[in-house]
Formats: structure tokens, sequence, C-alpha cells
């Protein structure tokens, strides 16, 4: 990625306030060592992009972290499609996830992003979750209660536009 570009930019001016949730990022496993070496003063979380059978990239997530937090764990849900970040600042902590749901796939990746809230979201910690769920949510509505009842929330943005 060129971190010159003007998303590249935008992604930076949003970090610098807080964290930020990336989907469908086509990150390798270096692009975070990258990151992190030409900006200093953030942490990464993320899950690299899979390879297709043509030999490209697809989804990749990432959390970027600024130092204003601080990176407990991470565990990554879906390989190239879903992330979680266990998160403190000086008086918290909580869980935020950065998941992408691939349209070929998206039933079974709701499907294991409710698995593992049920899990790990014990009530302990609040989870936020951030993503696109390519009309996952919409589309099984069963799914989507089971995971805003697991991680004890309510959908605040729904259909937010890219």
């Amino acid at each position: 990625m060129q971190w010159t570009n003007p998303k590249a930019k935008a992604v930076l001016r949003y970090a610098r306030k807080g964290i930020v949730c990336l989907q469908e990022t086509r990150w390798t496993a270096s692009t975070a060592t990258n990151f992190l070496q030409t900006y200093p003063g953030f942490t990464v979380a993320h899950s690299p992009a899979n390879e297709t059978d043509r030999r490209g990239l697809s989804g990749g997530v990432a959390i970027i972290i600024p130092c204003t937090f601080r990176l407990l764990q991470e565990k990554e849900i879906l390989p190239g499609k879903a992330i979680a970040a266990q998160v403190q600042t000086r008086t918290d902590q909580f869980w935020i996830l950065s998941i992408y749901c691939h349209p070929q796939t998206v039933r079974a990746d709701c499907e294991a992003i409710a698995h593992w809230l049920h899990i790990n979201c014990t009530g302990d910690d609040p989870c936020f979750l951030l993503g696109d769920f390519n009309q996952g949510d919409t589309l099984f509505p069963d799914i989507r209660r089971r995971i805003t009842e697991y991680a004890q929330g309510e959908d605040i943005i729904v259909d937010q536009p890219t």
C-alpha cells in the first residue's frame, strides 16, 4: 500500500484520533510491519488477505490502534476476514472486532462470528463490532439476533455507505 495516497492519508488522519478498523485491505503479512516502521506510535492487529485461485488477494482486515490505547491481545477469528483485539485505556478495556464477510461465504462467516462472540464476550469486557457484513445481517436475521445478543449490544449504524 502506498501510504501517500488519499485513502491512506484519510486512514492516518482518523487513526491519530482513535482506533480505526479496516476491511478488504488486501494486506500481506509484511504490510502491517511496513506500516509500523513508517508510522511509529501505532499498534496493528491484522489478518492478512487470502490468496485467490487466480493468485490475487481477497479480504484482509486490520485494526490500527494509536499509542493512547494498549493492545492486550489479538485473536484471528476467520483468516483474512475477522480479527479481534482486546484493547485497554487508562480506565477500561474492551474487545473491538474488524469484520469482512465474503459475499460467497457470508452465512458461514456470520455463524463463525456469532460462535466466537458466544464464547468470548462474557460480559466482562464490552465488544464493539465494525465491518462489512455484505448484507449477512439482513439476509440472516436469526444470526444477526444472536450476534447482537452475544455482543450484548445493539446495532447503532445500519447500512452505512462506504
